[in-house]
């Protein structure tokens, strides 16, 4: 999957979530901690989101995933390959989370990254 990944690379965040974004109003005033950062596909960072989103139960009122096709939309539309691409970072998203878990002992997180892991398979 990952060869038939798009070559253009970007600087990705890669840890949105943890306090890392402020906001003022309605509008992102800063974005810190830029210590997991990395360069590849700017979908990376959608992805995050995509695939936490089911772990923070106040998110639970928010289509996380609607609300990101809606800014796609209202800009130059939906990203090329967008599922395919979504799909394999949030594979390596959930395989990192679980090699994570098992190195610091947190099992029962382990098992439900797998577990959330193997339904992207």
């Amino acid at each position: 999957m990952a060869a038939a990944l798009p070559g253009a690379r970007h600087i990705i965040h890669g840890d949105l979530l943890n306090h890392n974004v402020l906001v003022t109003g309605s509008r992102i005033s800063a974005v810190i901690d830029w210590g997991s950062a990395a360069y590849g596909d700017w979908l990376y960072d959608a992805a995050w989101f995509v695939y936490w989103w089911p772990w923070f139960p106040a998110w639970r009122r928010i289509d996380i995933r609607a609300g990101l096709d809606q800014h796609w939309k209202a800009g130059r539309g939906l990203p090329a390959d967008l599922e395919f691409r979504l799909r394999c970072y949030q594979l390596h998203i959930g395989l990192d989370a679980m090699t994570y878990n098992a190195f610091t002992g947190r099992f029962d997180d382990l098992a439900r990254n797998a577990e959330q892991t193997m339904t992207l398979i």
